[in-house]
């Protein structure tokens, strides 16, 4: 048998008081955002690196899918390098007021096709006026491979993913025109007036002369002193896209090139000797090139006098100077190859070729 005695002095309700929370001091607060801030410095460089590798990656792209649309030109032209073909007296438009007579300058040809694909592509501006004086091969050839690209106007690829600007226009073709970007798009004055309307169908990408000038020496296109998108036209310059055929060293001659060095801290323009960029070669290889690497360039009219000179003179929507100046000048370098489509960029330059 169990015997049961009842406790004593054992209260019948314990009532516990709650630990208090130590917390944090000030002190260990300012040593953790010290270190979140440490942390943060160190990260933002390399997530900075991964970004530039990432758009560089697509710029890439952007200039394979070129080349790609680019060899289907060449098979259905025979050979051809894709470029404006219409000449005076041979301009198939429906529109009347891009029928260009005989006679007339050849660079007037090349403008009235470039305003006819716009025209009849871009559904923004079915009446886009033609633009005068223009030089469409410039930063618009790709304009003639839609019918390869499968894609709209204004075309995507063509902006560099780190050419905000052109994106900008691209996306809003009224705004643009109306202005609204302010001092991220041309000033509508001038004698570029007409020319800077078509800067949504533009590219960030350019051709280098050699590639549709088929002058002599003494007539060919040169390069105007006032700033490095002005160029000189002789009366008998003769335009007109050249045979692959011609292109001595393929693999070494540039056939495009972004006009500014895009995937880096600092944006230049891409003669700048510590500027580098992707471009896109005659073989169809897609390399990133460090300008330093490449030949100073000639004067296309003058083949024994040196390189060309080329004053970057920014406009407001582009990049400012390295030094902050008002202008820097360098070489041409490969927008003025020396023997043209004979040459080497990247190389010894061929020294007897005119």
């Amino acid at each position: 048998m169990r015997n049961f005695y009842p406790a004593r002095n054992v209260p019948t309700h314990v009532q516990l008081r709650p630990r208090a929370s130590p917390g944090f001091t000030l002190i260990e607060l300012l040593v953790v955002m010290v270190i979140i801030a440490l942390l943060l410095a160190l990260l933002m460089p390399a997530l900075g690196s991964v970004r530039r590798a990432a758009k560089t990656t697509v710029c890439m792209s952007n200039l394979r899918q070129m080349a790609v649309s680019a060899g289907s030109y060449a098979v259905d032209f025979k050979g051809l390098s894709y470029m404006y073909s219409w000449t005076p007296g041979r301009t198939p438009s429906a529109f009347p007021d891009l029928v260009i007579p005989a006679g007339a300058p050849t660079g007037s040809a090349f403008a009235a096709q470039a305003t006819d694909i716009i025209r009849r592509r871009s559904p923004s501006e079915p009446n886009f006026a033609l633009p005068a004086p223009w030089l469409p091969p410039i930063d618009y050839s790709h304009l003639v491979l839609l019918e390869y690209m499968s894609v709209p106007l204004p075309v995507p690829i063509s902006a560099c993913p780190e050419d905000r600007n052109l994106q900008l226009w691209q996306g809003d073709i009224a705004a643009f025109n109306a202005g609204s970007f302010g001092t991220r798009q041309p000033a509508f004055t001038g004698l570029a007036m007409s020319a800077f309307r078509a800067k949504p169908y533009s590219s960030s990408y350019e051709t280098p002369p050699a590639t549709y000038d088929r002058s002599p020496v003494g007539t060919r296109l040169g390069q105007a002193g006032a700033n490095h998108y002005t160029y000189v036209v002789n009366n008998n310059t003769r335009f007109g896209p050249a045979r692959l055929d011609e292109v001595t060293f393929p693999s070494l001659k540039v056939k495009l090139h972004d006009t500014h060095q895009r995937h880096a801290r600092r944006q230049l323009f891409f003669t700048h000797p510590s500027a580098s960029q992707p471009v896109l070669q005659f073989d169809s290889s897609v390399v990133e090139r460090k300008t330093i690497d490449s030949g100073l360039g000639w004067a296309p009219n003058n083949p024994s006098i040196g390189p060309t000179i080329v004053s970057y003179t920014p406009f407001q929507y582009e990049p400012p100077t390295s030094t902050g100046a008002p202008r820097e000048q360098f070489p041409g370098r490969y927008r003025w190859t020396r023997g043209g489509l004979k040459g080497i960029d990247f190389g010894p330059e061929v020294t007897n070729a005119r």
